[in-house]
């Protein structure tokens, strides 16, 4: 389906929207005001477009189908497809028959002048009557049983997205379209993204103050040799250096003043930096199992929250701030049975349905449990 969409989207935006403005501006086309010849329509910045015919074969209309058909399938929750698998379904489609529009080549005084108000109207009245179709589908289906689809936030630093090569393939096919200069993956992730290339700027160098430490970090010297760094161009604060403080150590209290109840720190004085390290050997463990090993790696410690690390304000707002697993048996007996399902079942499922896919190129999750 997804592919589908994709194709027909393709013929829709690059074959089909060029045909009908070949067909209403013809490349030999005349503007003309009040009987009088004007010159070319397409002229100057005007470019005469061509319609594409998909070419599987060609890097940039392949390009387009496949990032196009996984950008759907992220919306739909479901796992992207390798190129062969896009190549595979493409076989089957044929291109859909173009429909040419009812559209006046003319191009007279007031037609000319009032080209984009009329051509405005024309998508307006054709998307009132797509609305219209729509509605009339979707009232025949039974909602309940579909998912709300997954949003999708524009994030031009993670490869593995489809969002820059996505953009990258939408540009370049137009710029095909209109014969013009294609643009490389590295200019549309700059414009995309708003990127100022950082030349003697502090960027720039907080990029080679960062590296510097993290050569330290590989050769393995010492902490004291480490150093924090801070600097401003816009005063005359240019580099001061200090060593690096400590992470705040939690320590067992009789008394904590935010919970009112006692804390055991275990191991005593832990920070954010310790981690606990549970290798699945490859199984899709469930929230109970995962329990046990966690129990079996730190002081037999029983977990009583799990929740994906890192939750954002914006991600509880949406309602993706829902534990994996709650131990508290006192809460409304729904939720307890929730909960109960969750520990019989596998975390990564569990993660999936509560937080959505991880990235193609991870292979881990990072989890906050409260013990």
């Amino acid at each position: 389906m997804a592919v589908k969409v994709a194709f027909n989207e393709f013929h829709r935006q690059y074959r089909d929207r060029i045909s009908d403005l070949v067909a209403a501006f013809p490349e030999n086309a005349r503007v003309t005001v009040e009987g009088e010849d004007k010159g070319a329509f397409w002229s100057g910045s005007k470019r005469f477009p061509s319609a594409l015919d998909f070419d599987v074969e060609n890097d940039d209309h392949f390009s387009y189908i496949f990032n196009f058909a996984n950008l759907v399938l992220f919306a739909m929750h479901e796992a992207p497809k390798t190129p062969g698998e896009i190549r595979n379904a493409l076989k089957g489609l044929k291109p859909p028959v173009y429909k040419a529009k009812d559209i006046k080549s003319a191009v007279e005084s007031e037609e000319a002048g009032e080209d984009d108000g009329k051509t405005a109207t024309m998508d307006d009245d054709e998307d009132a009557t797509a609305v219209t179709t729509i509605k009339a589908y979707l009232k025949g289906l039974d909602l309940s049983k579909f998912k709300p689809l997954q949003v999708a936030d524009f994030e031009k630093d993670d490869d593995t997205n489809f969002h820059i090569d996505f953009i990258r393939a939408c540009a370049n096919l137009r710029a095909i379209n209109y014969r013009i200069q294609q643009a490389s993956r590295h200019k549309v992730k700059m414009i995309a993204g708003k990127i100022i290339p950082a030349l003697a700027t502090t960027t720039a160098m907080i990029t080679g103050l960062v590296s510097l430490e993290l050569y330290k970090l590989l050769l393995g010297l010492d902490v004291d040799k480490f150093k924090n760094s801070f600097c401003n161009l816009g005063i005359s604060q240019m580099l001061n250096m200090a060593e690096p403080m400590e992470p705040k150590r939690t320590k067992s209290v009789d008394l904590d003043p935010v919970t009112y109840m006692p804390i055991k720190a275990i191991p005593e004085g832990f920070s954010t930096w310790d981690k606990i390290k549970i290798d699945a050997k490859g199984k899709d463990l469930t929230v109970e199992e995962f329990c046990h090993k966690v129990a079996e790696a730190h002081f037999n410690v029983k977990v009583n929250l799990l929740y994906k690390d890192g939750l954002k304000s914006d991600e509880i707002a949406s309602g993706k701030g829902q534990p994996i697993y709650n131990r508290n048996q006192y809460l409304a007996p729904e939720v307890v049975a929730k909960m109960q399902a969750n520990y019989k079942t596998g975390l990564l499922s569990v993660y999936r349905e509560l937080y959505g896919d991880l990235p193609r190129a991870v292979k881990y999750l990072l989890l906050d449990c409260d013990c």
